[in-house]
């Protein structure tokens, strides 16, 4: 039954590859192999060499993550389209695809440890308007393959007048400031999280949800895990 209504959607919605336009997937197997993954891990700073991808000692101080993953580069081959249609135009099937490279990038690190998965959370309005959030959707991708828990109790409390995409440096720390909490309880004392999200560019995101897991969930260690850095 599934088959039959996937061929008739197929029918009536066709899909053409975000890269080259070529008929009958949103992510062909040649626009895949065009993607450039990074393989010297940085710190996602200063850019200095690290083993993971953690922060080095002189960055360290200056963030609540433990270390950041970036899947790709984001302005070379058709991965910046890929994530612009996936968030802005609500094609879930590319979930699929792009969850396979954070899974890769994950499996090609090796932290050798469990994480519990904690997606960047939208706020409830704009996630009703937009009908989905893009990191809980790569987040799935990620448990499928893993297995780890996905822990949905950090919550974005207010709605920016402004998203982060708007803005650059010192505003978008600002336009994040005290947005988040923690709604849950002691479950992620001690642990491992990993942060997920779709695209890194000044980390303030990123940074203001791990000082609150710190802070008032008390978790050991926090990485953060995006397909890209703008």
């Amino acid at each position: 039954m599934k088959k039959l209504f996937d061929y008739i959607l197929d029918l009536l919605f066709p899909k053409y590859c975000v890269g080259c336009n070529k008929e009958g997937t949103w992510l062909c197997s040649q626009c895949q192999g065009k993607i450039i993954l990074i393989k010297k891990p940085t710190c996602p700073n200063c850019l200095t060499l690290t083993e993971k991808g953690q922060f080095c000692p002189r960055c360290r101080k200056n963030t609540s993550l433990t270390g950041l993953i970036v899947a790709a580069y984001y302005k070379e081959g058709p991965l910046k389209e890929a994530i612009h249609t996936f968030k802005y135009d609500g094609v879930f099937d590319l979930a699929k695809d792009l969850g396979k490279i954070l899974v890769g990038v994950l499996k090609e690190r090796n932290l050798a440890k469990k994480f519990v998965i904690v997606p960047i959370p939208l706020h409830y309005k704009r996630q009703a308007k937009r009908g989905f959030n893009q990191a809980e959707l790569l987040a799935q991708q990620v448990q499928n393959d893993f297995g780890w828990e996905i822990n949905k109790a950090l919550v974005r409390n207010k709605q920016t007048q402004k998203t982060q995409a708007e803005l650059s440096g010192a505003a978008r720390r600002k336009n994040v400031k005290n947005i988040f909490s923690w709604q849950g309880g002691e479950e992620l004392k001690n642990k491992s999280i990993l942060l997920i999200d779709d695209v890194y560019t000044t980390g303030a995101t990123l940074n203001e949800c791990a000082k609150i897991l710190r802070q008032d969930a008390h978790a050991k260690e926090i990485w953060g895990l995006v397909l890209a850095k703008a």
